[in-house]
Formats: structure tokens, C-alpha cells, sequence
């Protein structure tokens, strides 16, 4: 495997350049984002914990394996009044037959506060 070039080393005649080590190359296979935390249903949290799942989705997706199963993750953090909402679509959900912009126009025409730009 070659190994490519990037700043700090004579390597390519171009002054501060370094080979990289194949070691940098790799994937990223660990979380940085924690997770988030479980909703349940709560109107006043709901904004919150859509921007974490989707930063999570963002950040870690790739490195966790879930961007191909994004809904199926995101569902695993509904408990309570939002786990029984999604409960008829279990099957759906689990078979991946939602798609990520269904999930959040599904789950913000049930939670999303449709006042809160008129309190803002």
C-alpha cells in the first residue's frame, strides 16, 4: 500500500511534507459523541433530542456501523408515550422500510411544538 503524503516531512520534494502511516488511514471505528438521551414523548425535549440523534447519526454513523439502520437506532431511544406511538410501525421500521426523512416528518407532526417560533 502506498502511503500518501500530508505536511512535515522532505518526502516529495516539497518542503513540509511527510508520508502518513497506513495506521492514519484507517477507519474510525469508535463513538466521539455520547449517547444520546431516551424520549419520551415529551413535547418540551423534543427539539433537543432530534438535533442530538441527528448529530449522532452525523458524527458517529459510519464509525458505528447504524447510517444504513439510522431509523432502527433512532427508535431504540423512544420509550414511554414515543415508544408506543412508533409501535405500530415496529415492523416497518425493523424490516427498513422507513426512510430517515419519513421517521423525522412522522415523529416532528406528532411532537414538534408548533408554537414555539410565535413564543421565540
Amino acid at each position: 500500500m502506498k502511503s500518501r503524503l500530508t505536511r512535515g516531512g522532505k518526502k516529495s520534494g516539497i518542503p513540509g511534507w511527510r508520508r502518513l502511516s497506513p495506521t492514519c488511514l484507517r477507519r474510525r471505528n469508535k463513538a466521539i459523541l455520547n449517547k444520546p438521551q431516551m424520549f419520551s414523548g415529551d413535547k418540551s425535549t423534543y427539539m433537543v433530542w432530534k438535533g442530538a440523534m441527528r448529530k449522532k447519526i452525523q458524527v458517529d454513523g459510519d464509525a458505528m456501523g447504524i447510517r444504513g439502520n439510522a431509523v432502527v437506532y433512532m427508535s431504540s431511544f423512544c420509550d414511554g408515550q414515543a415508544g408506543m406511538y412508533l409501535q405500530p410501525y415496529d415492523d416497518r421500521i425493523a424490516a427498513g422500510q422507513m426512510s430517515l426523512e419519513e421517521f423525522w416528518s412522522f415523529m416532528d407532526a406528532r411532537y414538534e411544538d408548533t408554537h414555539r417560533q410565535k413564543r421565540a
